[in-house]
């Protein structure tokens, strides 16, 4: 089984060894690749590409970050929740200056929806800045 079946695979023990793999390569030059799983089917994958991507900013550029844009906004939508605070909360940050401002308010109802009883301190910030960098 190739590296990107292993990233879609419902064993989860193989699915992060496949990971750890994607990190080395991606650590290592394969940026490609990461700009591939930016937009990968299985979510947990795309989540943690999208999360990898603040180390490799110097080496990716704003334009092929945009060209992908769509592929995060579908993660701050996610039906997983755990996936779509994760993604409020964690990756949003770090790539939100990338990002068309608008597109990301537009959403803000699923930040909302997302905050739950656990999570209202955590993504009421994360929410209401959506505001703050108008």
């Amino acid at each position: 089984m190739d590296l990107l079946d292993r990233l879609k695979s419902k064993d989860r023990e193989d699915k992060h060894k496949a990971w750890l793999e994607v990190e080395e390569l991606v650590r290592s030059g394969r940026v490609d690749l990461l700009l591939d799983l930016l937009c990968f089917e299985d979510h947990g994958t795309r989540y943690r590409a999208w999360n990898l991507l603040s180390e490799c900013m110097g080496k990716v550029s704003a334009e092929q970050v945009k060209e992908r844009e769509k592929c995060l906004l579908e993660l701050l939508m996610d039906s997983d929740l755990n996936v779509r605070r994760l993604v409020w909360y964690s990756t949003l940050p770090q790539v939100y200056n990338l990002l068309d401002k608008e597109n990301v308010r537009k959403l803000r109802k699923y930040c909302e929806e997302a905050k739950g009883e656990e999570w209202v301190e955590l993504l009421e910030e994360t929410c209401n800045e959506l505001d703050a960098k108008a």
